[in-house]
Formats: structure tokens, C-alpha cells, sequence
């Protein structure tokens, strides 16, 4: 009671401050990336996803771009509420360990140090290499874009599903800015600010905060308590013109996300107990959870960049540098249950560097040939140095025979009495590479884009397994070390056709290519595993697509129509040794296809409605994938992959005198996939539907007041399955969630 009432005290202190900032307080004037036309037609909205500024509307990419004013709207704040919203793209996490974005179809579900995500993050033009919680703290973000398929030649490695850039804001030459404060159920307080300070003409300062703190949904059985969460992030942006041509600026930021233990359901069993723990009954409740020791994980994140760029007369040069700090502790029972069964600790930290130097035509240089060539071009160097210690833990209630417990003494079925799978990894990624991309007008009407992109990784890692356990049942004949130095290179051209028959459409064709890099195995038990070395994944990408704008840019159509054939997939499969034990590594074993449509569609009805409404449809399957000599997952579904995903919104705003209400209704539909490549029935989520509101009152002093809901119908749906042993445990979607929130601009 007393926490809870601290947490309504907060909420409502910030909120008593902005109903008392004074009078002259207005409408923040940071700089937007969109305006609204000037006939109140659908607003244009510029983007960088070609790295130079162009309307989303005029580049041959399947992008979808969410200004700020649209994040406000659907009280946005976090990738999970946006990704509603973008057509073809799913996400879901699992507490701060893992995010799982799936763009397309192509997602990623190993974390650790030695891994490689299928699709790129990036915030601020700097690459994330591990995103596990990066979109948990969206504070002052000017704008998202969410682009679709690879993007090899420009974005580079580990961008085979797609790239997510995002974007926050930059300080303007005035001083504005505000602050927010909201409060919800379970517990929820949410406080954030940001505001500019100009120190000259040319120089000013955006310094902008948020802190989030919830209690979960699932109620711990041992405890009593509920789990729950707390997000802190700070940053500040400074820019400076440094000339009427040069402009520099430096941007540093720290995230802190504390979680609770994630509370696994098991959803499926039954375990194989032993000894004094012979049985054990599932729950029924799904929001009921428990474990046999208490755990936690905590994820931090820091980041600072430097960005210089020079408007020269033939070309501007940007050159930017960054850091990126990243940590991970995390104790997590894993089995769902208050036996001694199966348990996870791991011990995380990277430091990442990155340089980028790009050069990029301007329209009125005479490298441009009178406007007829947009080229852009440039070296990129990346390092990621990084060390990962894990510990997978065999209570004394389990009574599996587990390969990786290989020793002759051992007889099947008996307990492993506490044995603790000890596994060391650090790794040393350097990354080089060169790229270019221009389009050629050839007619008013005709373009041609061709482009390419080479990459040369060079990896040093340490694998290094260990074991603690008693002798009887040690876990390992002999601890072993395991020392590699891969190299892979790869070459990714793109070539591309646009057709524009008016100032209003845009037909294009493109083919491209990409890879996301090789890596290393999670935890391998024993030496053969860990030296099972992943080579990169391959994709060639085939797109078809449209834009046009209708009505007097009234009426929006977009569409795309993709082909996308994978090889070299890294996944997991079962291998029997000449030993005849076996393990399960993460392998180069199969081949895939992905191919669809996307369907985009928005009208503004009257200057007062607005309707957005997607469809994507997805048949993602496997070509070949044998996880062992006897099975084949040939045809299968891909993991994350449904068949059909539908997006729809309404806004109304509706001027009430001296002030604005706008109303907004989102339903997001998305049918049944499987969370893993051997669609179990056990392990498919059906299909489910999300239906979320808001309503805000805008106030002409600059006040406004929004109260929004999500989940409104209570929906359960899964948002990660995990099988241990012959255990399926999950962790759903948040459930119905509301609250208020107060912000005022000055």
C-alpha cells in the first residue's frame, strides 16, 4: 500500500506541475519531420532511409514512417506499441533479455555475445548490435522508420530482414521544450521531459529524461508479489554550427532497465521428476507463476556519437564516430515451477566502436550532372569486443540424460544433483567495409539505381566449457578451450528501376542482396560442439512496388510485392557423434523462401478524419532443413511467420473552441504461427486481435491531457514459448492496460 501510494503521490505531483507552468507556455517548437500539406492533404513525411533527406513517398524502398505527432497520439512508448502499426513486422520480448523483431518473416532468437540479429537497429545513426532492450525507453523520439527486406547495401551486415532507425530530436534554436507525467493500473508512473536551451546563435542544448515503473501481470505463487519493471533513460544532444557549411554534433545517452525475474507458464508437460519431487501439477491460471529461487535481470545501456557534416559545393561529408556500452546480468529459474530443476545465470558486457565516413552528392553540384545523379558512397569500420559467462544449472529433481553429461558412470535416469553447465565466451568482431549507390535519371520519368556494398569480418574468439557439479556426475570427461579466427567477406549489389508517369506515383523494381555475419555456438557443452563455426547467412531479395498519391495527396496507396530466398539459415540441429552422443548446435542446416504482399493504405476523409489501414500477407517456409539424419523440416513454417497480419486506425480531431479533442481507435490483427521451426502443436500461437484507444484534449496554453488504453478487450496471447526438456513454458502480452497522462509544452 505504502509503494502504491508513493507511486499516486509522483504521479500526481508532476501532474499538479504542468497544470502550474505559466500562462505564456506554447506549443514545443522542435523541429518535426513532417508538415502537414498546405491543402490539409496527408502530410509528407522526410526520411533518411537512402541516407540523404527525401520524402518517404519519392524513394523506391517499402518503408513506413512515424513522425512524432503520430507517436503522441497512440502514447507510443515503446517498439512493441509502434509495431502495430507497420505492416509486415511483429515484435515481442521477453523481459529485458530478449527482444524478438521479425521483419517479414526473418527473425532472430539467440542474444548472446556470439550471435548476429537478422534485422538492424539503429538509433541516432549509430547500429545496435545488441538490442535486447533498446526500445523499452523511448523518450523524446522525433520520428521511426521501419524499412522492409534487406538492406545490404547501404545499411550493411545483419540487415537481411530489415532495419529500424530511430530517430530523436534535435535541439532547435529557441527555447522550448516540456515535461509529462501519467499514471496507470497496475502501478504504472510514467515521467518524462526534454528541453532546448540555446547558448548562441549557433549553438544549443536539448537535454531530455524518462522514467517508467510498472508492476506485471503474472502473480509469483512463492512470493505473493507481482513482477515488474523500471526503465530509466537520459540524454543530451548538443549542436553546433560551426560555419555556415559545418555543423557538428555530439550526443550521449545512459539506459537503466531493472526487471523482476521473468514467471514462465508451463504450458506443457509433464516434467520428469525424481525423488522426493515425483509430481507436479500444473496451474491452470496462466497469470500465476513461481520459482525455486528468486532471480532478477538488469540491462544497461550507453551510447555517445560525434557527427560532423560539411555542406561542400560538389558533395556534403559526414563522418561519424560512436560508442556503444552495453551490460546484462541475469538470474532466471527456468523451468516455471518451485522445484530444483532448471536454472540460467549469465554475466554480459561489450564495448562497440563505429566510424563511418559518407559522401553524398548535392542537387546543385556538378558531381550531380544537373541533378540527373543522386550518389551516395562511403567506408565503414566497426569493432564489437565482448565477453559473455553463463552458467545453466540441472537441479536435483531433474532425471534427464543429457548428452552434454557425458561421462560412462552415468546411468540414465538418475538425478544430476545440482551440476552446473559452466560456459566462457569472449569474442573480437572487426568489420570493414565500402559501399556505393547512386540512381541516374535517364528520362524525367525513368531512373536506374545500381549499387554494391563489400564487407570483410574478421572474428577472434574464445570458447572456454567448465563444469561444478560432483565428481560421481561431472559434467564433462575434460573441460575444454576452443580458439577460432574466422574471416567471411561478402559482396552485395543492388540494381533497381523506378518509373514516376506523375509527380504523384511511383512504380519501382529492385534486386538486392545481403548477409548477416557467422558467429559462435551459445553454450556448448562439450569441444565438438563448440567447434561447429557459423558462416554467414545469404539472401537475394526480388521487390516490385508502388506509391501514389491520390486526391490531391487526399488518398495514399502504397504497395509491395517481395521474393526472398535464404541459405545458409543458422539453426539449430541434432548431431550424433562417432561417440554416439549427441548434441544440438547452431548450424548453416537449411534454406528458406519468404515471399508476400503489402498493402498501405491512408485517407483524410475530411480535414478532420483520418483513416490508416495495412494488410501484409507472408508464406515464409523452409527449403531444406534437416535437424538430424532422420527428421526433415522441408516445407515447414518459419518460426514468427503468420500468413496474415491487418492494421486499421481512426482519428478524429475535432476543435471544441478553446481547445482540440482528438479521439483515435487501432484494432491489429494477426493470425496463428509456431515460435519454433518444428511447429509443435504445442508451441503455436492462435490467431489474436488487439484493439487499442486514446483520447487527448489539447488546450491552447499548451496543455493537454490524454487518457489512452490498450488491449482493451484483454486479449491472452503468447509473446515467447520455450521447451526445456520435455517442458513448454511461456510468457504472454500485456493484458488490458489504461491510464492518463498529463504533458505541457513551453
Amino acid at each position: 500500500m505504502q509503494q502504491g501510494a508513493r507511486r499516486i503521490a509522483l504521479a500526481a505531483s508532476v501532474s499538479a506541475l504542468v497544470f502550474s507552468m505559466p500562462a505564456f507556455a506554447q506549443e514545443a517548437g522542435a523541429p518535426q519531420p513532417q508538415a502537414a500539406d498546405a491543402n490539409n492533404g496527408l502530410e509528407d513525411i522526410i526520411v533518411t532511409a537512402t541516407r540523404r533527406a527525401e520524402r518517404s513517398q519519392s524513394i523506391p524502398v517499402a518503408i513506413t514512417a512515424i513522425g512524432g505527432d503520430q507517436l503522441k497520439a497512440a502514447a507510443a512508448t515503446n517498439l512493441q506499441a509502434l509495431t502495430k502499426a507497420v505492416v509486415g513486422v511483429q515484435f515481442d520480448a521477453d523481459g529485458g533479455q530478449k527482444s524478438e523483431l521479425a521483419i517479414r518473416g526473418i527473425f532472430t532468437n539467440r542474444f548472446d555475445i556470439g550471435s548476429n540479429p537478422s534485422s538492424g537497429v539503429y538509433v541516432d545513426d549509430v547500429y545496435q548490435p545488441r538490442f535486447a532492450d533498446v526500445f523499452s525507453g523511448l523518450v523524446d523520439v522525433s520520428r521511426v522508420e521501419v524499412l522492409r527486406g534487406p538492406q545490404g547495401t547501404l545499411f550493411g551486415r545483419n540487415t537481411i530482414g530489415g532495419a529500424v532507425s530511430i530517430f530523436t530530436t534535435d535541439p532547435g534554436d529557441s527555447f522550448e521544450g516540456y515535461v509529462s507525467g501519467g499514471y496507470g493500473n497496475r502501478s504504472l508512473v510514467d515521467v518524462r521531459g526534454a528541453i532546448t536551451t540555446p547558448i548562441s546563435d549557433t549553438v544549443s542544448n536539448r537535454f531530455a529524461a524518462g522514467y517508467r515503473d510498472r508492476k506485471g501481470f503474472m502473480h509469483d505463487l512463492t512470493s505473493g508479489k507481482s513482477d515488474g519493471f523500471s526503465h530509466l533513460t537520459v540524454r543530451d544532444t548538443f549542436v553546433a554550427k560551426l560555419t555556415d557549411s559545418l555543423t557538428f554534433k555530439l550526443n550521449g545517452s545512459y539506459y537503466r532497465g531493472n526487471y523482476d525475474a521473468t514467471l514462465y507458464d508451463p504450458i506443457a508437460g509433464p516434467l520428469v521428476l525424481q525423488g522426493p519431487q515425483t509430481s507436479y501439477t500444473l496451474d491452470k491460471d496462466p497469470w500465476h507463476g513461481t520459482y525455486s529461487y528468486p532471480g532478477f535481470n538488469k540491462v544497461r545501456n550507453k551510447q555517445a556519437s560525434g557527427r560532423l557534416v560539411w555542406d561542400a559545393d560538389p558533395m556534403t561529408i559526414t563522418g561519424i564516430v560512436s560508442w556503444v556500452g552495453y551490460g546484462l546480468d541475469i538470474q532466471q529459474d527456468y523451468d516455471g515451477t518451485d522445484k530444483d530443476l532448471f536454472g540460467y545465470g549469465a554475466k554480459a558486457r561489450s564495448d562497440t566502436y563505429s566510424g563511418e565516413l559518407r559522401f553524398s552528392s548535392n542537387s546543385d553540384g556538378f558531381l550531380s550532372f544537373g541533378d540527373r545523379l543522386k550518389w551516395v558512397a562511403g567506408l565503414y569500420l566497426f569493432q564489437d569486443k565482448g565477453y559473455e559467462n553463463s552458467d545453466l544449472y540441472y537441479g536435483t529433481g531433474t532425471t534427464l540424460a543429457l548428452a552434454e553429461f557425458n561421462n560412462p558412470a552415468r546411468v540414465a535416469g538418475t538425478p544430476l544433483q545440482g551440476a552446473h553447465k559452466l560456459v566462457y565466451l569472449n569474442s573480437n568482431l572487426t568489420s570493414v567495409a565500402l559501399y556505393g549507390q547512386g540512381t541516374f535519371a535517364i528520362t524525367d520519368k525513368i531512373g536506374l539505381t545500381f549499387g554494391g556494398r563489400y564487407t570483410r569480418d574478421e572474428r577472434k574468439f574464445t570458447l572456454r566449457g567448465d563444469q561444478a557439479s560432483v565428481p560421481t556426475f561431472a559434467r564433462l570427461a575434460v573441460p575444454y578451450t576452443f580458439v577460432a579466427k574466422p574471416v567471411d567477406t561478402s559482396f552485395d549489389p543492388k540494381i533497381g528501376l523506378e518509373f514516376k508517369p506523375n509527380a504523384g506515383t511511383l512504380l519501382y523494381a529492385t534486386f538486392s542482396q545481403g548477409f548477416k555475419g557467422g558467429g559462435t555456438q551459445s553454450t556448448p557443452g562439450i569441444l565438438s560442439e563448440a567447434q561447429v563455426i557459423l558462416r554467414p547467412e545469404k539472401v537475394k531479395a526480388y521487390e516490385v512496388g508502388m506509391k501514389a498519391d491520390f486526391l490531391d495527396q487526399h488518398l495514399r496507396l502504397n504497395w509491395a510485392v517481395f521474393y526472398n530466398k535464404y541459405r545458409d539459415l543458422q539453426v539449430r540441429r541434432s548431431i550424433t557423434l562417432p561417440n554416439g552422443v549427441s548434441i544440438s548446435p547452431s548450424d548453416n542446416a537449411a534454406t528458406a523462401t519468404t515471399k508476400g504482399v503489402e498493402l498501405e493504405v491512408s485517407a483524410r476523409l475530411t480535414q478532420q478524419l483520418r483513416i490508416d489501414t495495412s494488410y501484409a500477407y507472408l508464406r515464409g517456409r523452409f527449403g531444406e532443413y534437416r535437424p538430424s539424419a532422420t527428421t526433415n523440416y522441408g516445407g515447414f513454417d518459419l518460426p514468427r511467420a503468420p500468413s496474415h497480419r491487418l492494421n486499421g486506425s481512426v482519428n478524429y480531431d475535432m476543435p471544441l473552441g478553446g481547445a482540440d479533442l482528438s479521439l483515435r481507435a487501432s484494432y491489429n490483427y494477426t493470425s496463428s504461427f509456431y515460435f519454433r521451426a518444428d511447429n509443435l502443436a504445442s508451441q503455436k500461437q492462435k490467431a489474436y486481435g488487439l484493439a487499442d484507444a486514446s483520447a487527448t484534449l489539447k488546450l491552447h496554453g499548451g496543455t493537454s491531457v490524454q487518457l489512452w488504453g490498450r488491449n482493451l478487450f484483454d486479449k491472452k496471447y503468447a509473446s515467447y514459448l520455450n521447451s526445456i526438456a520435455s517442458e513448454v513454458v511461456a510468457t504472454y502480452g500485456d493484458r488490458r492496460t489504461y491510464g492518463f497522462t498529463v504533458t505541457q509544452n513551453f
